[in-house]
């Protein structure tokens, strides 16, 4: 009962976090956050439930990977808020205090409670669960997209995100569905995975997100590379791949389409010019001005932050940094920093071990490779749940190739 009870929880966070209803809601009603309350009343009903099943959740029993993201997040929030009141901005340190702790408790259930639906060998059905609901946000975005807006969902810019309100998240998101795809097809858990790569990397292509589009391309790449070197490449995984490549290598032919708006075409071009080296503020929409502001802002104290607060919202731009290694830079100094980027390459060098390199491995390292672009266009990675989900779910991954590489292999492996 509890079992069951549990997973149903999970699957109710998962969707209010994933699918985009919580900002279609919020957009409908005018209100932020509207199921914020029910989330976090879902989380400590999974928090319940674990310790009910298990009696208590041990910061031990976790890995390396986990750890090192757990510690660059609490170092984080610790050096953010402890800068801001040593600065006189109290407020700033209460609301970071507030804002981001609820996020690390997420982290922290819902990391034991996949850990613990991987014990019962239900990792494939979470991961199908996941995919689930990022494929009905990626349909509805593409349904969106091919009617013009005819369903009425989010469409800002004519970029067209389903029920997500910001498209470079849905963009993020949409990559993760390809990875997901291409995991439970080498696990061969789904025979509809190609079709699901190639949905999925049409359902980035509407959000005309840049970073988004460019992740996807070369996760694709690495895909095929991968097929290629391990020797399992067939006819339809390369037919399924020759198709993405169509379809993003013609998007420069797109932008003489009529029925394409102006500012779809414009945003693809400029990603044609990105590959050619062309990094201007127009072409990475203003960002580079941004960082410009931002890096001569860090010259003043960057060893220890400048406290909450400083750079989700700067001054004199009145904007965020847009850019979460920025961020933890410039409010929390050198040492989260560091912790955060071991976390993303302790995640992709997961393969690096010979018996780790299994069928589906590569899908933690495509994983932080999406992070890690993602980082780039987004400073809230230590905030939005639906991220810390994802982030959550990728490393219980870590744990699960390790183990499957060490049973295969005849040893065993500190989880």
């Amino acid at each position: 009962m509890i079992k069951r009870l549990h997973y149903f929880v999970f699957l109710v966070l998962a969707f209010l976090l994933l699918s985009g209803i919580n900002d279609y809601a919020s957009m409908l009603t005018g209100e932020a956050e509207v199921f914020s309350v029910l989330i976090l009343i879902l989380v400590f009903a999974l928090l319940f439930l674990r310790l009910l099943d298990q009696g208590k959740m041990s910061f031990r029993a976790m890995g390396p990977v986990e750890g090192s993201f757990v510690t660059a997040m609490v170092s984080f929030i610790f050096l953010g808020v402890l800068m801001a009141w040593t600065s006189g901005k109290g407020d700033a340190a209460y609301w970071g205090f507030r804002y981001y702790t609820p996020a690390l408790l997420v982290f922290v259930v819902v990391y034991h409670s996949i850990s613990k639906l991987r014990q019962e060998n239900k990792l494939p059905r979470i991961i199908r669960l996941v995919r689930n609901i990022l494929f009905i946000n990626a349909f509805l975005a593409v349904a969106d997209y091919l009617t013009a807006g005819g369903l009425g969902l989010i469409n800002e810019d004519d970029r067209y995100s389903g029920l997500i309100s910001n498209a470079n998240d849905a963009g993020f998101l949409f990559n993760v569905l390809i990875i997901l795809n291409y995991y439970l097809f080498r696990q061969r858990h789904s025979r509809l995975g190609l079709i699901g790569i190639l949905f999925a990397g049409f359902a980035v292509f509407v959000t005309f997100s840049k970073t988004a589009i460019i992740s996807a391309i070369v996760i694709l790449i690495m895909i095929l590379r991968k097929e290629i070197t391990s020797g399992r490449l067939s006819t339809r995984f390369l037919l399924a791949i020759v198709m993405i490549g169509v379809v993003y290598k013609g998007s420069d032919l797109l932008t003489q389409v009529d029925s394409l708006e102006a500012t779809q075409g414009k945003r693809l071009i400029q990603i044609m010019e990105f590959f050619k080296g062309n990094v201007s503020n127009e072409i990475t929409t203003n960002r580079t001005e941004i960082l410009e502001v931002a890096l001569d802002k860090l010259r003043h104290q960057w060893v220890f932050g400048q406290g909450i607060q400083s750079f989700s919202n700067i001054e004199s731009l009145g904007v965020g940094s847009h850019n979460i290694y920025i961020l933890i830079l410039g409010e929390s100094g050198i040492i989260p920093l560091i912790l955060y980027m071991v976390f993303l390459l302790r995640m992709a060098m997961v393969t690096k071990k010979k018996q780790w390199r299994l069928p589906g491995s590569e899908t933690v390292r495509l994983l932080a490779f999406a992070l890690f672009m993602y980082g780039f266009t987004n400073h809230n990675i230590f905030f939005s749940k639906f991220i810390i989900l994802i982030i959550a779910l990728g490393v219980v991954l870590v744990a699960e190739i390790k183990q499957s590489g060490a049973a295969a292999n005849g040893s065993t492996i500190k989880q």
